[in-house]
């Protein structure tokens, strides 16, 4: 079962919808991936809260839906996953770390602390090197 709250409308686009939802249930049937059927466990999973947005159309359709953003990864069963990632993990068949957590989150879990100045060096070369890019595009666009 999920539960939607706190729905507004984006003030950017009044066509985007933002909800928070938190879903709930127990494994009790097969679930079926494409690389293996995990057979019914029995245990319960309940996700952390997640953020989804809806855009709509001139004519009110929903034309996209994005969904399974962790918005507090210290609450429920999911390990701080969203989406099926959390709901693999709450039945015990977690996916590997390398393909769900971050590289500060492996380091940690292996006992490796990371400093806080590491952490704002690496936040701010990727946002130097995004306003970078957003400066080429730019120049880009005018030369045409």
């Amino acid at each position: 079962a999920s539960k939607h709250r706190h729905f507004f409308v984006d003030f950017t686009n009044p066509r985007r919808l933002w909800a928070v939802t938190v879903s709930t249930g127990t494994h009790t049937g097969d679930l079926v991936l494409p690389m293996k059927t995990i057979p019914a466990t029995g245990k319960k999973y309940e996700s952390a809260p997640e953020v989804q947005s809806y855009r709509f159309d001139e004519a009110g359709r929903c034309t996209a839906l994005t969904a399974g953003y962790v918005a507090d990864r210290d609450m429920g069963n999911t390990g701080g996953l969203g989406a099926l990632f959390g709901i693999l993990h709450a039945i015990g068949h977690p996916l590997p770390d390398v393909l769900v957590k971050t590289v500060g989150q492996m380091m940690k879990k292996r006992g490796v602390q990371v400093g806080l100045g590491a952490v704002l060096a690496g936040v701010m070369a990727l946002s130097a090197a995004t306003v970078t890019l957003w400066m080429k595009v730019k120049e880009y666009e005018s030369e045409k």
